[in-house]
């Protein structure tokens, strides 16, 4: 008989709670849904074992550490399945991403479910019988960006663990449900479709060709095929090719039960092993034929001696496949700095992840000793440069979005710190002067983000930016703050408007090597460690803020900043060009 004093609750399906028994939540997101914020019942929230956050690191290297032994055993797996001897690094190219992630995903609840018992040893939770667990894919895109925010799949992998941690402290519960499945909701305009049907029958040749270049215009594109030659640079790109097998595949119970992996290190690992064979993406398996027929009708592989990408190389299938296949024909590999946060959080499972191409360029200076990394100017970035221009007296207050369940081992905002951000959030807003308030715009990170209904609750006449252009709204008000250090801090350095940031210095750690920069930062009042001080500053400037930020201190951190790690150039494009040029020599 089963202790029925304290039932977990694992994922926010409110069905699958016992309200009879004492209630421990095991994470923030069991909160995410409306209707459980309402909750009367009293409950104990399970504190993180990520705490505190350089924990984080530590699991990060133990992932990658698996990682790194694992890839080789799927690879001859899928070699056979296959009937091809493809290198590990055809492999490393097509499934990595996927892998890596799955293996944090699956250790981070594996350390959440054992957590809890260690701390609650009588608990007992519900259960799906095992064979109602299929924690299957389509895609990477369609894990990372779907299924481990759904609360049903991760009701499955909560299941499969209960299974092998705690068989005795279930209940089974039978019920079946479907997972969502995620495509990218990117579909190019009218416009984008003709430009690109342009560049492919007149510019997709090139002995260095791009794909999936995010922030490249499409003029950028045009301008660096012409300046380049015909023959040196070309574009290619799948954004209509992603759904292409999406309902040619079911999934082969028989064929992935082939797969078998050889003995494991520890009890966490032999889960892993078990499970991946049944939740590995079906473009991989039961697809891959498919996919490949599809990559042999492309011409260009024969000629390309690079192929580059900036967002592609984690989600976009047929952009892999396609260079999957190239590496076979000695093809090299370029990774483009996309975003803000390269060498700046810890761990560096962010560096290991873009060194695996031979090529990677990012945006500033590098402390790594290592010859792969080179520096170009981000296109992006380069555009913005200087470009302030204030145009009204309004405050603009930029906040940050996260996923509900944890999906990454990285020092940054994690689902567990949701309730202290948003409590900062409104610290920080309580302490502004009226006149400030009055003149406050604030943007979430997505137009349905829960931030928006804590503020709208408490500040009611707050006016918020869903769908407009950040940037444009940088350039012309009086004054920004950020919550967060990702990209859109870079974007108002850059910019160069009046601005004050604060985060958690607990959350964010940064590197050792990237402190002295942010220190920087703090030194000349521009970064703060609590909402309070923040708001104290923007209370002391909002009268004259530019009088403060064309000072020659700010002015010297601020350069001194972007040149580590947001380099700009007005001619960016020529260096660009120049750079992809010598490439080829």
């Amino acid at each position: 008989m089963k202790n029925r004093e304290m039932f977990l609750a694992t994922t926010a399906i409110t069905d699958f709670w016992d309200f009879e028994s004492k209630l421990l939540l095991l994470g923030p997101w069991c909160l995410a849904n409306k209707n459980n914020r309402q909750i009367k019942k009293d409950y104990f929230l399970i504190p993180s074992p990520w705490k505190p956050t350089n924990k984080i690191k530590e699991a990060a290297d133990y992932c990658y550490q698996i990682y790194k032994e694992l890839l080789p055993l799927v690879s001859k797996e899928l070699n056979h399945i296959h009937d091809v001897s493809y290198p590990l690094r055809y492999w490393q190219i097509l499934i990595g991403p996927w892998l890596l992630y799955f293996t944090i995903v699956l250790y981070d609840r594996y350390k959440r479910l054992e957590n809890a018992v260690t701390l609650f040893p009588n608990l007992y939770t519900h259960a799906l019988p095992l064979h109602l667990c299929d924690a299957t894919s389509i895609d990477t895109y369609d894990f990372i960006g779907g299924k481990i925010d759904d609360d049903f799949y991760n009701f499955k992998l909560f299941s499969i663990i209960g299974h092998e941690l705690i068989p005795r402290n279930i209940t089974e519960i039978h019920i079946t449900s479907d997972t969502k499945t995620c495509r990218s909701n990117y579909r190019p305009n009218m416009k984008f479709k003709i430009f690109n049907f342009f560049m492919k029958s007149m510019f997709s040749k090139g002995r260095i060709m791009l794909s999936d270049m995010y922030h490249l215009k499409n003029i950028d594109r045009l301008l660096i095929k012409l300046k380049s030659g015909c023959e040196e640079i070309g574009f290619i790109d799948f954004f209509d090719k992603n759904d292409l097998f999406l309902n040619q595949t079911s999934f082969n119970e028989k064929l992935r039960g082939s797969i078998k992996f050889r003995e494991a290190k520890d009890n966490f690992q032999q889960l892993l092993y078990r499970v991946i064979p049944s939740a590995m993406p079906t473009c991989y398996l039961e697809g891959f034929k498919n996919y490949s027929n599809y990559i042999d009708s492309f011409k260009e592989i024969v000629k390309m001696k690079f192929l580059g990408s900036a967002v592609g190389w984690f989600f976009n299938e047929p952009l892999k496949f396609f260079a999957a296949k190239a590496t076979l024909s000695n093809t090299k590999l370029i990774e483009f700095q996309h975003g803000g946060g390269y060498e700046v959080f810890l761990p560096k499972l962010i560096d290991a992840v873009a060194l695996e191409k031979d090529l990677f360029y990012a945006w500033g200076t590098s402390s790594l000793n290592n010859e792969k990394i080179r520096h170009l100017p981000s296109p992006h970035l380069s555009r913005l440069k200087n470009t302030y221009l204030r145009k009204n007296d309004s405050l603009l207050f930029v906040g940050t979005g996260l996923t509900r369940y944890p999906f990454r081992f990285i020092t940054y905002l994690q689902p567990d710190d949701l309730p202290k951000y948003l409590e900062d959030k409104k610290i920080f807003l309580r302490n502004l002067n009226p006149a400030v308030k009055k003149c406050l715009l604030y943007r979430p990170y997505l137009p349905y983000d829960d931030d928006i209904m804590h503020i709208k609750h408490e500040f009611p006449d707050t006016k918020f930016l869903c769908n407009e252009s950040l940037v444009a709204w940088m350039k012309k008000v009086k004054l920004v703050v950020i919550d967060h250090p990702h990209t859109s801090f870079l974007e108002a350095l850059t910019i160069n408007v009046p601005s004050v940031f604060y985060w958690d210095h607990e959350v964010y750690l940064m590197r050792e090597e990237a402190e002295g920069y942010f220190d920087i930062l703090r030194k000349a009042g521009i970064v703060y460690k609590d909402p309070l001080s923040a708001a104290q500053k923007v209370n002391q400037i909002d009268s004259n803020p530019m009088e403060w930020w064309r000072s020659e201190e700010v002015q010297y951190a601020i350069s001194e900043f972007c040149k580590r790690y947001a380099h700009v150039e007005k001619d960016w494009l020529k260096i660009w060009v120049r750079e992809l040029k010598d490439l080829t020599k």
